[in-house]
């Protein structure tokens, strides 16, 4: 075969193919990549960065994972002293290497629980003080009210020279005391 001939057939080929490459193009750019919501992470490595966050602060990890570093800790430390063969150096350092472990996780798990413990108790004492503000304004509520209804009620008694007076003027008088206790209280 001759260029010619490649060449038609290239372009017999581009003729079919460059219509449909047209509509799928066509179709991406209508159809634009919806975005991730604001609030979540846009990419993989977020994601996963945001897993292994919660994981490294969940009580898996925190008191979990040293559980398991001891106990294969503890089946080391049976199985050198289970031995029959004389002790090397290399015995005494593997020993000494999974009881220093031990100990570390064991530290570690009880710092990672008084943390976890404290971190709580701030929440509930904030909680606790929340909850005493609210107690504490109601009670102040309280009291200016039954404050403001003793006043009212030490209000002087209408004298009997007052009884001569028509009922209105009375009233009227009962009034403007009551008007002059809620101006001193304001």
């Amino acid at each position: 075969m001759t260029i010619e001939n490649w060449l038609m057939i290239a372009m017999i080929i581009g003729t079919i193919v460059a219509p449909t490459l047209a509509n799928f193009i066509q179709f991406r750019a209508n159809h634009p990549k919806e975005a991730p919501e604001a609030n979540q992470p846009k990419n993989l490595i977020q994601r996963i960065g945001a897993r292994l966050m919660r994981f490294f602060q969940s009580l898996w990890w925190g008191v979990g994972g040293p559980l398991v570093f001891i106990a294969y800790n503890i089946y080391i430390i049976s199985g050198e002293l289970r031995k029959t063969a004389p002790i090397t150096r290399g015995d005494i350092v593997l020993i000494s290497e999974s009881v220093a472990a031990v100990l570390f996780f064991l530290s570690n798990m009880t710092v990672n629980i008084m943390q976890r413990s404290i971190g709580s108790l701030g929440e509930s004492i904030l909680k606790q003080c929340a909850t005493i503000e609210t107690l504490s304004n109601t009670i102040k509520t309280v009291d200016e009210t039954v404050d403001l209804k003793i006043k009212i009620l030490a209000l002087p008694k209408p004298s009997e020279a007052d009884s001569d007076k028509p009922p209105l003027g009375r009233l009227r008088k009962m009034l403007n005391a009551i008007n002059d206790v809620f101006r001193k209280s304001n």
